[in-house]
């Protein structure tokens, strides 16, 4: 077998989503293993929600084999929008200050709250599964979104 890229790309539930949004392009999101660029694309729906199609993983197979979901992103008029990376910056900064790593509460340490508002910023939609039933039949099923390499 030839050493190749394999991009799999989304989910067949992921593509017949994407198909009913807006297309708004297409960017470099990713590179083969022989530095080839791989495109995703980057969607809109009626409310203004932006979808982009991400790598979520790329394990080995004779070559990498790439699978991609979407990240979305709100943008909800009714609800306050998420905070900015920027902003995200400048809290972790003040958080890393004020705390110097150290407990909040006796729970809650900087570095979650910060996992938790980086975690507000975008919601992964159509993720593949990994799926051990998998192992004699394929390396992926497009229609149930599982792999097992």
């Amino acid at each position: 077998m030839s050493r190749t890229t394999q991009f799999v790309g989304l989910t067949t539930a992921a593509s017949s989503f994407t198909d009913t949004l807006e297309a708004l392009d297409r960017y470099v999101g990713a590179q083969g293993m022989f530095g080839e660029d791989i495109e995703l694309g980057r969607w809109r729906d009626p409310y203004g929600n932006s979808y982009t199609e991400v790598v979520q993983d790329d394990p080995w197979s004779s070559g990498p084999c790439i699978f991609t979901c979407l990240e979305m992103r709100w943008a909800n008029k009714d609800s306050p929008s998420p905070p900015s990376k920027e902003a995200l910056g400048t809290l972790r900064s003040w958080l890393t200050g004020l705390c110097d790593g150290s407990t909040i509460t006796s729970v809650v340490t900087a570095d979650k709250m910060l996992a938790l508002l980086d975690a507000c910023l975008e919601t992964r939609l159509f993720e593949w599964t990994i799926d051990p039933t998998l192992r004699d039949k394929a390396e992926w099923d497009y229609d149930r979104g599982a792999y097992w390499i």
